[in-house]
C-alpha cells in the first residue's frame, strides 16, 4: 500500500516577543534559543513525520508581532492567512496586555 501525504500550513499570530519563533523553533528543529531576537517581516519552517501509514509535512509561517497588529501591509497579510489549516494565537500569561 503506497503512502499518502498531506501538507499542512500553520500561521503563529500574536505580540512582539510572546514566544511564536520558540514555538515554531521548537516544534520544527527541537531547539530553544535563550536569546531573544526580534522577527523582522516573516519566518517560514517546515517539518516532516509520520503518522500511522501517512506522511505529514507541516508549514509553520511565524509572522513578526508589530507586521501583522498593526495592519502595515494588508496584502501581505492576506497571503499569509492563505490557505491556513490552522492559526495558532500566542500571548504572554505573565503580561495581560498580550
Amino acid at each position: 500500500m503506497k503512502s499518502s501525504t498531506f501538507t499542512f500550513k500553520f500561521i503563529l499570530l500574536g505580540d512582539s516577543g510572546v514566544g511564536k519563533s520558540q514555538i515554531s523553533l521548537r516544534f520544527c528543529k527541537n531547539q530553544f534559543k535563550s536569546e531573544y531576537t526580534k522577527t523582522e517581516g516573516l519566518e517560514y519552517s517546515k517539518r516532516s513525520f509520520p503518522f500511522n501509514s501517512l506522511r505529514v509535512k507541516s508549514q509553520v509561517w511565524d509572522c513578526g508581532g508589530s507586521n501583522i497588529s498593526n495592519g502595515s501591509n494588508e496584502k501581505m497579510t492576506k497571503v499569509y492567512y492563505k490557505n491556513c489549516v490552522a492559526c495558532v494565537l500566542v500571548y504572554d500569561v505573565t503580561y495581560k496586555a498580550s
